[in-house]
């Protein structure tokens, strides 16, 4: 691909347009070119290789190579990369940061078997099923911690599982 070195712009010629498919051509007494498309206007700077697009609150400049409009300033168009760059960055740094605080905050592997005792009493029908599932055991107070309480609604509901229970 060849290199093109930058030319000084001719007002009298007709370049095409940088930001449409038009044509520029100088308006009448004056050092502007005014695309016959888009109805832009750029204004030629003194040292005659910039044209500077005074229709747009950003004020655009290009430069002719001859064949093409180049930027006059292509570190422009690589700093909206680099914020977009920053941008993803943060996004991926406070994901990761999300996923580590959830993932300290797993259930443990066994779950945990409150203790039956007086100071903290469940229900019966939780006591039960904890019963069933094999949560209450004696290590916990389990079905011993139920019945030390003396409470015979609990010796009722158990009252199919007591014989296999104390046969153990």
């Amino acid at each position: 691909m060849p290199i093109y070195k930058q030319q000084k712009i001719d007002l009298r010629e007709i370049y095409p347009c940088p930001c449409c498919r038009g044509n520029l051509q100088q308006i009448i007494l004056t050092e502007a070119l005014g695309c016959d498309r888009c109805q832009k206007i750029f204004a030629l700077w003194k040292d005659g290789y910039v044209i500077e697009q005074t229709s747009s609150p950003y004020h655009n400049c290009w430069r002719w190579d001859g064949k093409r409009w180049q930027t006059k300033n292509p570190a422009s168009q690589s700093s909206w990369i680099l914020f977009g760059g920053l941008v993803l960055t943060a996004a991926f740094a406070v994901g990761a940061l999300h996923l580590l605080s959830r993932s300290s905050e797993k259930t443990p592997i066994a779950p945990h078997t409150p203790k039956i005792s007086k100071k903290s009493p469940i229900s019966h029908k939780q006591a039960y099923s904890d019963f069933l599932t094999g949560r209450a055991t004696r290590e916990t107070g389990g079905l011993d911690g139920l019945l030390a309480g003396g409470d015979s609604e609990v010796a009722n509901l158990l009252a199919p599982a007591l014989g296999s229970y104390k046969s153990k």
